[in-house]
């Protein structure tokens, strides 16, 4: 299968404890960065309502 029905993913060997601490950390703030918390909750209002 192409990537028509795989998306493309990048993949970056995690050589050190600081790289693997850089990375947990943007995994878990990359969401408040792109706001993506305030849609769901405006998301969830519009469904439920």
């Amino acid at each position: 299968m192409g990537s028509l029905f795989i998306p493309n993913f990048k993949r970056k060997k995690i050589d050190t404890d600081e790289y693997l601490v850089r990375v947990l950390h943007y995994i878990h703030f990359n969401p408040l960065k792109h706001q993506l918390e305030k849609i769901l909750k405006l998301f969830l209002v519009i469904v439920f309502w």
